[in-house]
């Protein structure tokens, strides 16, 4: 038995090429995105003051980069930077009318001005209209009231009322 060697003919390897190239450019952004930064949790166990902020100065400065627009710029990954959502968040609003009213009349957009009576506080002149409720202006008197006739957990800090409540004498 004898076996024949076929000659192969490679065609299209230009063509090949060319999609192969198109779809690995698909996976890379068309310029450098800004990195998302996370501070690492610092420990506030055993420590003297955990209020005082006791992170390290970085001593890396950060990359400046232009802000991401969707219209020019090509990014493979599900999100974005952050700082083009917040960005944007206005004109998400702005398209939603989230700021204006809806109503169709000519006063949607009225503002008064500040001699308005929106903004003067006016008061009633003073007339003889007689009140018939006679209760509603009638001002009452408390006696004054200590619950505390023992003068128990009167400190700041450290009030042991539990022990307080022991020591007073009867």
């Amino acid at each position: 038995m004898e076996s024949k060697i076929q000659e192969v003919y490679v065609c299209q390897q230009a063509r090949t090429q060319e999609l192969n190239d198109r779809t690995y450019n698909r996976n890379l952004a068309s310029k450098q995105m800004m990195p998302k930064y996370f501070s690492r949790p610092i420990s506030n166990r055993r420590t003297v003051m955990p209020t005082i902020d006791s992170r390290k100065k970085t001593t890396v400065k950060k990359g400046i980069f232009k802000d991401y627009n969707m219209k020019h710029d090509f990014h493979p990954g599900v999100g974005g930077p952050y700082a083009a959502y917040s960005n944007n968040v206005d004109k998400e609003s702005l398209l939603f009318n989230r700021f204006d009213v809806l109503q169709k009349c000519p006063q949607k957009g009225f503002i008064p001005d500040s001699s308005s009576d929106l903004f003067n506080a006016t008061l009633p002149a003073a007339s003889n209209y007689k009140q018939p409720f006679k209760l509603l202006q009638k001002e009452e008197v408390m006696t004054p009231f200590n619950p505390d006739e023992c003068n128990i957990s009167n400190e700041l800090f450290f009030n042991h009322t539990r022990q307080q409540l022991k020591n007073v004498k009867i």
